[in-house]
């Protein structure tokens, strides 16, 4: 219930609903929540639980509504490309088929680095598209650069030069 109360007051949020950079008119639903997945091998009793449970990435499920008409001006000014059905519909797809994660906000909560997993346009006339959505977390794993490597290119060595060991000798 308390959800319900909450989204008739998303028109007048400082931040509205939206999927990447494109604003819902509303969302009909929204189903948040975490899964794991739990070790089946026995845990000694007593021992420092660390890695029987891995979270797996963050699903969120989301109905929501997208029109040419904007309900209120504050959205007239802010995103006015959406001034047509084809447009919004473009950029949809656009979204989904970029490589790049983007940010979901909804009522509950701000989800980053989101992407598609699959999407489903409700036919519900010309001027609104309902777009039934799963998206899921994307992990982006930082990685950093082999410091020998940069040594080598800075003293001009080649990759068949053995620097590792003095001891080898090429034959």
């Amino acid at each position: 219930m308390a959800s319900a109360n909450l989204n008739k007051f998303a028109l007048f949020a400082a931040r509205r609903p939206s999927i990447g950079n494109i604003i819902t008119n509303c969302t009909l639903s929204e189903t948040h929540g975490e899964d794991y997945d739990i070790s089946d091998a026995p845990i000694e009793d007593g021992s420092h639980l660390t890695d029987n449970r891995i979270k797996r990435p963050t699903v969120l499920e989301m109905v929501g509504v997208f029109s040419p008409y904007p309900d209120n001006i504050i959205d007239q000014v802010r995103d006015g490309a959406n001034a047509d059905t084809k447009a919004t519909w473009a950029r949809i797809l656009a979204l989904a088929n970029s490589s790049e994660p983007f940010d979901v906000y909804t009522v509950l909560r701000l989800y980053k680095g989101m992407q598609f997993s699959s999407f489903r346009h409700t036919e519900q006339g010309e001027n609104v598209i309902i777009l039934n959505a799963i998206l899921r977390h994307i992990e982006v794993a930082k990685t950093q650069s082999d410091l020998h490597l940069a040594d080598d290119i800075k003293n001009n060595l080649s990759a068949a030069e053995d620097v590792g060991n003095p001891a080898t000798s090429p034959a």
